[in-house]
């Protein structure tokens, strides 16, 4: 446990054979995806950490912290690789680069940093938002970096010198708060509005834009196929829109209430899986399941269910689906396990 205090994010290797999840009792802690048993702690950061993240190969883990560093550890021998510093305010997102060199942060004073991650040395200071930066992007080919901000304005910049290419004004002054990129030639924004914005990389031109939520965007993913967006809300709804047309394709029952959706993965195969304040987690096979081999991962989910200890699975309780909002005439869906074991908000 993180002695009773809120866990404030996590991340899984590509393989899943490893946790990490993060606390504000300053301790990143690794946990065995076999088992559930606690594997070691990594230490170092005075505040509270705020992300973590694991590199495309799955040998490092970094994570950032209100103390303004980022510390990246060797996953095999828990030792610490680097410290990188130079951010003077909380560091609020981190993304590794597709191919482990890079690593961009973002933090609440409006500075965006990227760094050579091999190195442990600061490449590029980005500087042009003027309030807090919520989210930082690589695209898949490592061209563009893609960041949302409270200025109410996401920019493009070079992904290895950080020259700003685009700044994208989006609607009514309304904050930046998720971005995601579906290929090397879309992207899409999510707003505090709850609209959805799809984007051209190459000219920054808006494509098409829809109100798929009744308040915050707090998080953005596409299909494998790039045909469809899943985002989540603060107010607990999950939706899985057309990218094409904006329509409403699916929502999706959040567990037990209508807490904030603060975590949303979607798997290669097309698995969605979803973490919310009432300390849930859902997952979702059959939503997406036309759009690619998803039946690979209800064999891993399967067996990952049968060997872990410490989660338990809970059928959806009916009558709350019954109560909670839809958008059109779309029924709810319910996940097809419920994992109940957190004793606190899952916050990413």
């Amino acid at each position: 446990s993180h002695n009773d205090r809120s866990v404030s994010g996590c991340c899984a290797d590509s393989l899943g054979k490893t946790l990490i999840t993060i606390g504000w009792d300053c301790t990143a802690k690794m946990w065995s995806g076999k088992d559930g048993s606690m594997q070691g702690e990594l230490k170092g950061h005075e505040r509270p950490i705020s992300c973590v993240v694991f590199s495309p190969q799955g040998d490092l883990v970094a994570t950032a912290s209100w103390d303004s560093c980022i510390r990246i550890y060797n996953l095999y021998d828990r030792m610490r690789k680097a410290v990188l510093r130079g951010h003077k305010a909380s560091v609020r997102s981190i993304c590794y680069s597709s191919t482990g060199v890079y690593l961009a942060s973002a933090s609440i004073d409006g500075e965006v940093r990227l760094w050579n991650a091999r190195q442990g040395t600061s490449v590029a200071t980005l500087k042009g938002h003027s309030m807090p930066v919520n989210v930082v992007k690589f695209s898949p080919s490592n061209q563009f970096l893609l960041t949302g901000s409270d200025d109410r304005t996401c920019k493009l910049w070079t992904g290895h010198v950080g020259k700003l290419v685009h700044v994208i004004n989006g609607t009514n002054n309304i904050p930046v708060t998720a971005v995601e990129f579906c290929n090397g030639e879309t992207f899409a924004a999510g707003y505090h509005s709850g609209e959805i914005k799809i984007y051209e990389t190459a000219s920054g031109n808006l494509k098409t834009s829809y109100q798929v939520h009744k308040s915050q965007v707090k998080r953005l993913k596409f299909s494998s196929t790039g045909r469809f967006i899943v985002s989540s809300s603060e107010d607990g709804q999950i939706q899985v829109s057309s990218v094409e047309s904006g329509k409403l394709v699916a929502s999706l029952a959040n567990s037990n209430s209508m807490r904030s959706v603060n975590a949303l993965a979607v798997s290669k195969h097309d698995v969605i899986v979803t973490g919310a304040e009432d300390a849930t987690l859902c997952v979702y096979t059959q939503v997406l399941k036309s759009e690619s081999a998803a039946d690979q991962d209800d064999d891993y989910i399967g067996s990952f269910f049968e060997s872990t200890t410490t989660t338990t699975t809970a059928p959806l309780n009916k009558k709350n689906i019954k109560k909670m909002s839809t958008v059109g005439t779309t029924e709810l869906m319910a996940p097809d396990f419920t994992l109940i074991g957190h004793k606190s908000a899952i916050t990413g």
